[in-house]
């Protein structure tokens, strides 16, 4: 199995030197779900994103999301990070949680 992270052959390192999600806005939807939180912790935990907008229904799921994730990535981190309540049945919703 490959590794990316480890050398290729006479010692190259074939790891991508940048991420798809670097400099990016991503908008994530259900963003407290486990799915949600796992993305949102990975993507700001190994990627450089420009803004990460947790959209979801639950206010008390944001609350304590954002506590988790600014005691493991400390505060200056968490400037890129937006949370947003609504529901993506609204189209309208979604259009201003993005802007």
């Amino acid at each position: 199995m490959y590794d990316s992270a480890c050398p290729g052959p006479n010692g190259r390192d074939f790891a991508p030197k940048t991420s798809v999600l670097d400099g990016k806005s991503i908008l994530v939807t259900g963003g407290t779900g486990s799915f949600g939180r796992k993305f949102v912790m990975n993507a700001l935990m190994r990627h450089s994103p420009r803004r990460v907008v947790v959209f979801s229904r639950d206010e008390l799921k944001q609350f304590e999301m954002r506590q988790e994730l600014t005691e493991r990535l400390g505060p200056e981190r968490m400037k890129v990070v937006r949370f947003f309540l609504g529901d993506v049945r609204d189209r309208d919703q979604i259009g201003r949680a993005h802007v």
